[in-house]
């Protein structure tokens, strides 16, 4: 591995857009990457939108130093080469992207010492290579492997992104100790990965008959299912939605996190609530209609993932209620879940 001098390399991490899910899946990379370099500087470089620039700012400014989105590294071409060779000298480049055309025109035009990235065989990493690679199928190890291709280690992801300590202390507040926490991540930016919200509402009635709260997570997006669930669901928990100068109001992101650690075990779409419920160490539920849980699933543990395709669909309307409902009743009755359900 490379030495850097006391103040550690400068790094640039480049991708094309990240959404809540997209980028709560790299916390591991995160961890594994302050490990490896606790003194480094990070800068995070994305074409579009990252939700590292806004409602993620507050859990990671430990790990990533500065946030240039919208950068406009990917197109036009011509335009895009000009804001490559415009980006400060790094020492070095993680790029997360997986187009080829876009790594060889950040390797070309970008200045550094090491560029890597996480294509077959680390395709186009400098100083590497590694012929008949077989890259790991889920995304979050090929982010975390990258780190082990640069400083030629063992990579460490273990642990949790820290929890704010305002967040931490609102959280016991709105959840007190005492009862077992049944949580629901019911929403999702794509209406396939929705598993019908008539279901969820018969899962946390099940879960409230077995001496459970059952608490929903909202985010503005399911703030239009509010007004049927508590009609629904008797003694249901809606933390931190309370209704502040006439406006209904819903938790930020630290506090969605905290909230998500204090729960006994947690139900969610393939979304970035589900993202978030297990990068807090929720035991999870997770529900998989068209995507796959060996490419996208949470990095959770305990981890059930539940997929459409073993009831002979692709559509999150194709699990049934019950399926799901076993499965919790597995974790409540034993606090574990059995191996094959695991992803």
């Amino acid at each position: 591995m490379t030495e850097y001098g006391p103040d550690g390399p400068r790094i640039a991490v480049l991708d094309s857009v990240e959404s809540l899910g997209n980028a709560v899946y790299k916390f591991p990379f995160l961890r594994a990457l302050k490990r490896a370099y606790p003194n480094s500087h990070v800068t995070w470089v994305v074409h579009e939108r990252t939700t590292y620039a806004n409602i993620l700012r507050d859990l990671t400014r430990d790990y990533v130093d500065d946030v240039i989105a919208h950068a406009e590294i990917e197109k036009p071409f011509f335009h895009a080469i000009k804001k490559l060779r415009a980006l400060p000298r790094f020492d070095i480049v993680y790029d997360m992207r997986s187009k080829i055309v876009r790594l060889a025109m950040a390797r070309a035009f970008m200045r550094y010492r090491r560029y890597i990235t996480c294509a077959p065989g680390y395709f186009l990493t400098t100083g590497t290579l590694k012929i008949g690679h077989k890259r790991p199928t889920d995304w979050v190890t090929r982010y975390v492997e990258m780190v082990e291709v640069d400083t030629g280690r063992p990579a460490d992801p273990s642990g949790f992104i820290p929890f704010p300590e305002d967040a931490v202390a609102e959280a016991e507040r709105l959840l007190p100790d005492g009862p077992r926490y049944v949580g629901f991540g019911t929403g999702s930016n794509g209406p396939e990965r929705i598993w019908p919200l008539d279901r969820y509402i018969a899962l946390a009635n099940h879960a409230t008959a077995k001496g459970c709260v059952p608490v929903f997570l909202m985010g503005p997006r399911e703030m239009r299912w509010f007004d049927e669930i508590v009609a629904r669901v008797p003694g249901v928990l809606l933390p931190g939605c309370d209704i502040v100068d006439g406006k209904r109001q819903f938790p930020n992101i630290p506090l969605l996190y905290a909230m998500a650690a204090r729960l006994t075990v947690a139900v969610a779409n393939d979304t970035g609530t589900g993202h978030l419920f297990g990068a807090a160490g929720t035991p999870l539920i997770s529900l998989f209609g068209p995507t796959e849980p060996s490419k996208f699933g949470p990095w959770a543990d305990p981890l059930a993932c539940i997929c459409a395709s073993s009831y002979g669909g692709t559509m999150m309307k194709d699990i049934p209620t019950e399926a799901v409902i076993d499965v919790l009743d597995q974790f409540l009755d034993t606090g574990r879940f059995e191996k094959d359900l695991a992803a």
